[in-house]
């Protein structure tokens, strides 16, 4: 582990003691909060963990609010990014990942601040919600929670210690979701942490889209030449799922996590795409909402997971 990691894990070691040995104030909301997090640094499948939480809930009839921290977005402070009806910021106001879930769940209320408890009063006082959903909330110990539940990969490698916290932090988890398409990790995690309960879930392609948010069937995406680009944790994920349905990829362009692309990278994709005759841009969802509308022909794969497993969803349902 390196000495960066070394001390991160320590700083917020040491902020967690302070909230549980209350010489630091935890705060409440006024209506049941579901943490959803992870340990490692991005790339467990959080967003689409999220989405599929807040649909089932919202298909029971639940007014969902959803509360994050807007990462990498410009600007600070309390931004509104869904009223449950429009969306009404902008993905540079309000973060990548807030602004996919604003647009993929109408009818949820998704609120950006550094102080999720400010997000969620102002939930609560301007719309009627039932249940907040803490987006990437498991090291925001300054808010009290109902459930939390963790992502991690099925294949991490745990010896590499590369956590915002220790492993040991898995103690104060309510649920270990492991995804991937395989879970070598279990076995040692059970015999570490034998009152966890996990579920293990595997991500489902729901193909692929285009600005409009229209399907496009895979066999008109089958005749043409893409560039595929991702600007995520992990971009040779998304890759590999490319190429097991078969597409012809003519080149691969990776960026880092929440990348937001400039006139420069614009422009380069654009003469990119002349050059390798290719139809157009293939990227995530995610990246998706910051390329749309710089005159490339951009169109975005649609994965998330399959309906939670019976037993997740009553122990969810359990806490409202």
């Amino acid at each position: 582990m390196t000495p960066a990691y070394r001390l991160y894990q320590m700083v917020s070691r040491a902020r967690v003691a302070l909230y549980e040995k209350d010489w630091l104030q935890r705060r409440r909301l006024k209506k049941p909060v579901i943490s959803v997090g992870n340990l490692a640094f991005g790339g467990s499948g959080k967003t689409p963990f999220v989405l599929r939480l807040a649909s089932e809930l919202m298909e029971r009839g639940l007014r969902v609010s959803i509360l994050s921290r807007g990462y990498k977005r410009r600007g600070r402070g309390l931004m509104p990014v869904s009223d449950g009806v429009h969306v009404v910021a902008g993905v540079d106001e309000a973060g990548d990942e807030a602004f996919l879930l604003a647009k993929a769940l109408p009818g949820a209320c998704v609120t950006v601040c550094e102080s999720r408890h400010a997000a969620g009063e102002f939930a609560e006082t301007e719309h009627t919600v039932d249940v907040h959903i803490l987006d990437d909330g498991f090291q925001h110990v300054q808010l009290e929670r109902n459930l939390d539940i963790v992502l991690m990969r099925g294949d991490e490698d745990l010896a590499l210690r590369r956590w915002r916290e220790p492993l040991e932090a898995l103690r104060r988890a309510h649920l270990l979701v492991l995804t991937g398409d395989a879970w070598p990790v279990e076995e040692a995690l059970v015999r570490r942490f034998p009152d966890l309960p996990i579920c293990k879930m595997r991500s489902v392609h729901y193909g692929f889209a285009n600005a409009g948010g229209n399907a496009v069937a895979v066999e008109w995406m089958k005749e043409h030449r893409w560039i595929a680009l991702a600007g995520i944790a992990r971009p040779e994920r998304f890759f590999e799922d490319l190429k097991r349905v078969s597409l012809n990829i003519a080149k691969t362009v990776s960026y880092p996590d929440h990348h937001h692309p400039s006139p420069a990278d614009v422009e380069r994709l654009a003469a990119d795409v002349k050059a390798l005759a290719c139809r157009g841009v293939l990227m995530t969802q995610k990246d998706f909402y910051k390329w749309e509308g710089r005159g490339l022909e951009v169109f975005y794969s649609r994965v998330g997971f399959p309906p939670l497993p019976g037993w997740v969803l009553e122990k969810v349902l359990k806490i409202l």
